[in-house]
């Protein structure tokens, strides 16, 4: 996901105690951050935009080392257990807020002049 979203949406479990954000790896070359979720957790689940869920291929971890011209690189180590995985259920949650939180649908003021029919 782009990096401003894993931001946000690490930024709001910042109150749990084991944080339950894992690992993240950043890719300094497209602006995102891949999120490590345990094997097979992701399966089937219909993840929201901006993320795109992955659930195979290689994910080639960036050593602890990574130079400037690297595209690969730590953006997070883990949480306070030492925890490497993320919790798929609750980064899902919030990247898809409930209806209360989201903004409202825009609806364009009506000029009080305009005739309207019934």
């Amino acid at each position: 996901m782009p990096s401003r979203t894993a931001l946000e949406v690490i930024s709001r479990f910042e109150g749990f105690r084991p944080h339950p954000v894992g690992a993240a790896v950043a890719r300094a070359l497209t602006d995102e951050w891949v999120l490590i979720l345990p094997p097979g957790s992701g399966y089937g689940m219909q993840w929201s935009w901006p993320a795109e869920h992955r659930d195979e291929g290689l994910l080639e971890v960036p050593p602890h080392t990574a130079g400037p011209g690297d595209d690969l690189r730590w953006a997070r180590f883990g949480n306070a257990q030492g925890r490497v995985f993320s919790a798929p259920f609750l980064l899902m949650a919030a990247l898809c807020p409930p209806p209360a939180t989201r903004p409202p649908y825009f609806v364009p003021a009506r000029d009080e002049r305009t005739p309207v029919g019934i």
